[in-house]
């Protein structure tokens, strides 16, 4: 009898060891983590009224597309809205603060007062707008590249975010559009994105981006493996028009045209002062009493290329305006 009962305690304990396994497994083959990477000139930006939810947006202009989740995919030149609910993540901790990497460049974090929204499908609607949940984190991928400002002053931006969120059920995460053409997205996982990258990278005309491919990439790696889910949202202009550009002998317009861009985000915010960049030949070059304005790349790797390499790019096509994280007090709407 003690014999019988023994076994049958001893298959219980075994029964329950093997749910305890098949569970830990389980719960490691699904993602434990979200980054959405914002790649390209955008804003990152809180309300007072909203406190648990950021909007990262992109104004329009005539060069700049829209790359959601698929840097191969179609580029957007029409306004995009999109939302991600907070189902499927941890809450982040009650901050007041937001939780901003301290390496990142606090020239580019700024409090104002009001914050001008455009009306969804105005005139004056953003090319690109993503509300999500307050993550647990905001950080970039370096390198920061060097800028002017209109007083003179030198600094260091950064050319993309990085959103980290905890996961709960990796299942109920989803990214909805207001446009019925795009429909709704999930997560992608970082292999797939490696792939598109690759494919982008080894073209010939890509060796101008070669330091924002090699970046892109080594991010990706890090975030390889069935822990971690990724969105990518990317705002540029297309591949194919800045290679024309450079056979045309217009980098100079290229450059011109990232500082343009920049300042144009911060029309948003009228009463932000201080931010703005100084368009180039405005402020003497090094060497001459002043600073210049041009954005030129600035590479922390160990191993840089051979050549110096002027276009400060991230693979997925973007132009050299960098970001701006913005605390605002107030919203008003513009009709």
């Amino acid at each position: 009898m003690k014999k019988v009962h023994f076994l049958q305690a001893l298959s219980i304990v075994l029964v329950i060891s093997i749910v305890i396994i098949l569970i830990i497994c389980l719960r490691h083959d699904s993602p434990t983590t979200l980054k959405v990477i914002f790649n390209g000139p955008t804003v990152l930006v809180r309300a007072k009224d909203k406190p648990n939810v950021i909007t990262v947006f992109s104004p329009r202009d005539s060069l700049h597309q829209f790359f959601p989740n698929d840097p191969l995919g179609k580029g957007w030149s029409q306004p995009v809205h999109i939302s991600i609910a907070a189902e499927g993540l941890k809450p982040a901790p009650a901050e007041p603060a937001l939780p901003i990497d301290a390496y990142f460049p606090r020239d580019f974090i700024a409090n104002t007062d009001v914050w001008q929204r455009p009306k969804d499908g105005g005139p004056e609607d953003y090319l690109m707008t993503i509300e999500l949940p307050l993550p647990d984190k905001i950080t970039f991928m370096s390198p920061l590249h060097p800028v002017t400002f209109e007083n003179g002053k030198d600094s260091y931006i950064a050319g993309n975010f990085i959103l980290e969120y905890r996961v709960t059920d990796f299942g109920k995460i989803l990214a909805t559009s207001k446009e019925k053409e795009l429909g709704s997205l999930r997560p992608r996982s970082s292999s797939d994105l490696q792939k598109q990258f690759e494919t982008l990278c080894q073209k010939p005309e890509a060796e101008e981006y070669y330091d924002g491919c090699a970046n892109m990439r080594n991010l990706l790696e890090q975030c390889a493996g069935a822990h971690t889910g990724v969105f990518f949202f990317g705002v540029g202009i297309p591949f194919d028009t800045q290679t024309e550009m450079l056979k045309e002998h217009k980098r100079d317009q290229l450059e011109a045209h990232a500082i343009e861009f920049f300042n144009r985000m911060l029309k948003s915010f009228p009463n932000l002062k201080g931010k703005q960049l100084a368009p180039k030949g405005t402020v003497p070059p090094r060497g001459y009493g002043g600073y210049s304005a041009m954005l030129m790349e600035a590479s922390f790797r160990p191993a840089a290329p051979p050549r110096p390499r002027l276009l400060p790019v991230t693979a997925v096509i973007d132009c050299k305006a960098g970001n701006v994280i913005v605390d605002a007090q107030t919203t008003t709407q513009l009709q």
